[in-house]
């Protein structure tokens, strides 16, 4: 376990945790940001060492939606825009 920790280290990955809500996570988001394990993205919730967006206020919301529509041959922007109000999909 170690050696993965050591590489975990190293490596320095962004982690998205999209239910900041929780208890849980947000403690699991500040151990691995207090271990220098990953840099974790709180969807809601704070925690310390994690950085944390709001998906209802964020200034890309409607690039993002635009870009999820891209990819999916039968989602409309709007279609999009609604299912980026669910942390899964926003994460």
């Amino acid at each position: 376990m170690e050696r993965l920790r050591e590489r975990a280290r190293a490596r320095q990955g962004r982690v998205v945790l999209p239910e900041g809500e929780d208890e849980r996570v947000r403690e699991a988001a500040a151990r691995l940001a207090a271990e220098g394990l990953a840099r974790p993205l709180l969807i809601g919730g704070e925690a310390p060492g994690a950085e944390t967006l709001v998906a209802d206020d964020h200034p890309e919301r409607e690039k993002l939606a635009a870009a999820i529509a891209a990819r999916r041959e039968r989602m409309s922007v709007k279609m999009a825009e609604r299912s980026l109000v669910r942390p899964l999909w926003f994460g």
